[in-house]
């Protein structure tokens, strides 16, 4: 749900890529974020800054690469 509202707002307001592509790669980076966000909470009780950090930084870049594609 949350990729597909991102995907709309994206490819309406900045004309980027098309929809289906640009959801798949949201798709991709909600998960990941969910994922380590959860292990930083596992490593520590009130979130890993290091693995948070390196989750920004994963996604942006993820995000970067096929927004820019």
């Amino acid at each position: 749900v949350i990729a597909e509202r991102l995907a709309e707002l994206l490819v309406d307001q900045f004309q980027l890529m098309d929809r289906v592509r640009l959801r798949f790669a949201l798709q991709i980076a909600v998960e990941a974020a969910d994922a380590l966000i959860k292990l930083a909470f596992r490593r520590e009780v009130t979130g890993d800054e290091a693995v948070i950090g390196e989750a920004k930084g994963m996604i942006r870049e993820y995000l970067h690469r096929h927004v820019t594609a």
